[in-house]
């Protein structure tokens, strides 16, 4: 650290500062590559964070805001379609119109950056991280909190989308009574 004139600065971050977790897949309490759930947990917490890179095609990328609520992550993403049909990559260019375009929407812990161990977006194992989104480029999520349910839900072109997805950590209030004196 440089405490130079009283300020201090800390080093860059370098991706070996980080966890890989694009290819671990979550079954409950298992989890591959690191065995069991805790093990993953604390690996993450002995390193600065986590990341992973998108494995659908090339070019897929978040152009919106992510959603943190009750420990979830939630984001949408945006990939590219070669609309010329000659090219074997996506035109990056392109940012819909020419086409039937597609995206994610992703729902990750956000202490680990892989699904949770009780499945947010499928129920099936491996908990599944992303589903898929036809239309167009998804828009921001917004997430509804009802009384017993979450729903997080995203514009298309195809029009309105909605996913249940239970949150890690409930975020509804409790009941509070008020005693006068």
């Amino acid at each position: 650290d440089d405490t130079t004139l009283g300020s201090t600065t800390n080093a860059a971050f370098t991706l070996s500062d980080l966890v890989n977790v694009t290819d671990v897949d979550v079954y409950g309490d298992s989890v591959t590559q690191y065995g069991t759930w805790d093990s993953l947990v604390n690996t993450v917490k002995s390193k600065h964070g986590w990341y992973r890179t998108f494995d659908s095609i090339p070019g897929e990328r978040s152009i919106t805001p992510p959603v943190l609520i009750g420990g979830t992550l939630i984001f949408t993403t945006f990939i590219p379609k070669d609309t010329i049909g000659a090219l074997t990559l996506p035109d990056l260019c392109l940012g819909g119109g020419g086409g039937t375009q597609k995206g994610n929407i992703w729902a990750l812990y956000y202490l680990t950056g892989t699904a949770y161990k009780e499945p947010i977006l499928g129920s099936i194992p491996p908990h599944i991280t992303h589903l898929e989104v036809a239309g167009d480029m998804p828009s921001e999520p917004a997430v509804y909190i009802g009384a017993e349910t979450e729903k997080v839900f995203i514009q298309t072109a195809g029009g309105l989308v909605s996913f249940e997805t239970p949150l890690v950590y409930d975020v509804r209030g409790g009941i509070m009574i008020w005693r006068g004196r």
